[in-house]
């Protein structure tokens, strides 16, 4: 804000900023603190079915909305879809949390088209996810996912029910950088930047990243995956970001290759909400 200060006012304090230039008083220190507010992924993706090949793009447009302490009340998300450039649907789906006593999730409710489509409820023991299940609407019985763990209290396999998948996770500098998923192993890939998501009670890599029921919700990532690949280095999924001044990323591409074909399957942007605290 500017503000206008007369002529008067300044010959008539000019003699005490002459008499006050010996002040040690310093300006107070503004730190940022930056909150995803928004993100806005394309996905394209390509199917035959009966010797015809379809072209489909994906749009979701993902909001987080938060109190004015910048603590996270929901979010939500809208998928828009179209088939050979011709719009096919859309769905609304809204992500209500609740948290623990120890301000952790306890609970995530996913509402689609106002209607709840799904829940899940997490489990812990002494601050430790043990399982967590998920109840789908189009489905008779609730999926569970159970984990154990090493002495470091790294989840190191896991059980999906449903699916019958069994999975075990390697870990580097307390980061996970490989799983195995039914005898698959795929290989991580990080940077060094800033998680968007490290501040949420849930982690969005999953969503974003297309790896539901692989790592839990829980699961804090330190750094932004870069890519994940086979066992064999044929088959990959390569992510190049566009960071900001405070190394969060604003804009990300995904790449599949396999074999020597680079294809772009996503394009991912990010926006946020900048907090001023004055220190």
């Amino acid at each position: 804000m500017k503000k206008i200060i007369t002529t008067g006012f300044i010959l008539a304090t000019s003699f005490l900023l002459f008499n006050c230039s010996s002040d040690n008083s310093t300006s107070p220190i503004i730190e940022k603190e930056y909150h995803i507010s928004s993100i806005r992924q394309t996905i394209f993706e390509e199917e035959e079915e009966a010797g015809t090949t379809y072209d489909i793009k994906i749009e979701v447009d993902y909001q987080f909305n938060y109190n004015n302490d910048f603590k996270l009340v929901d979010s939500k998300n809208q998928q828009l879809v179209y088939i050979n450039g011709t719009f096919n649907g859309e769905l609304n789906q809204h992500l209500i949390h609740e948290l623990d006593t120890d301000n952790k999730l306890r609970k995530l409710t996913v509402n689609v088209n106002d209607e709840e489509a799904s829940n899940y409820l997490f489990n812990y023991t002494n601050n430790r996810l043990d399982s967590y299940q998920l109840k789908m609407s189009h489905l008779p019985m609730p999926l569970q996912h159970y984990f154990d763990y090493n002495e470091q209290n790294q989840f190191i396999a896991s059980y999906i029910t449903l699916l019958e998948s069994e999975l075990t996770y390697d870990y580097k500098d307390n980061t996970i950088s490989s799983f195995t998923i039914d005898d698959e192993k795929i290989n991580l890939n990080y940077d060094n930047k800033k998680n968007p998501f490290e501040k949420l009670p849930y982690d969005c890599t999953t969503l974003v990243n297309n790896l539901s029921f692989i790592f839990p919700l829980t699961y804090k990532f330190s750094h932004n995956m870069t890519g994940w690949e086979s066992a064999d280095g044929e088959e990959k999924i390569v992510i190049e970001y566009q960071y900001n001044e405070a190394n969060l990323p604003v804009k990300a591409t995904f790449y599949s290759i396999i074999n020597t074909e680079r294809k772009m399957i996503s394009e991912v942007t990010y926006a946020y909400k900048i907090q001023e605290i004055v220190k």
